[in-house]
């Protein structure tokens, strides 16, 4: 509560009720004039070795093992994103379409086209979409991306891949999309 009152003495002082307990003095100013170095990203390059990149594709997974060997090559933790799990290409499917969650990904690679899998039932799962939705793209992978264009998380797309965007909305040309050949993704 310490802390909380350091940094706004009204979230403190409504917390400090819910809780029961005295609300202390703040110890510190208001901060107003200070940043700290540590928590500041404005102006700054990041090294993007370590990030989590989710690499979506479809059933047959042609060209996974090149590509995830350029990811990792590049010092990226590449997440396989497959309509099951298994196998493809000689690579582990980590997450399913059904599994699959933005919020663990620092981008995304559209690897190919991401037609429905066989579990997109909108009565199994209601993010599975609707029977009016598209019957070209996963309803779950429309909303992974959509949800990463909407984050601000790059976004790339093998050629081939192009509907999968469309079907998400996502523009082939906004910023933080690119859309590159299997052998350029990282340069691009």
């Amino acid at each position: 509560l310490q802390s909380l009152a350091n940094i706004d003495a009204a979230l403190a002082a409504a917390v400090g009720l819910g809780l029961g307990l005295p609300v202390p003095d703040p110890q510190v100013g208001d901060g107003a004039d200070s940043t700290s170095p540590a928590l500041a990203m404005v102006g700054g390059k990041w090294p993007v070795e370590g990030r989590v990149v989710g690499v979506i594709t479809g059933p047959d997974g042609a060209g996974l093992g090149d590509l995830l060997g350029q990811l990792r090559a590049a010092q990226l933790q590449p997440v396989v994103i497959g309509p099951s799990g298994g196998m493809l290409d000689g690579e582990s499917v980590q997450r399913t379409y059904a599994n699959a969650t933005s919020a663990e990904l620092d981008a995304v690679v559209v690897a190919s086209e991401a037609p429905p899998a066989a579990d997109a039932w909108p009565t199994m799962d209601a993010k599975a979409g609707t029977p009016a939705a598209t019957d070209t793209v996963d309803a779950r992978i429309v909303k992974l991306l959509g949800e990463a264009w909407r984050h601000a998380k790059p976004i790339v797309a093998v050629a081939t891949a192009g509907e999968v965007l469309a079907a998400a909305s996502v523009p082939p040309k906004g910023t933080g999309v690119v859309i590159a050949t299997p052998e350029n993704v990282i340069q691009e």
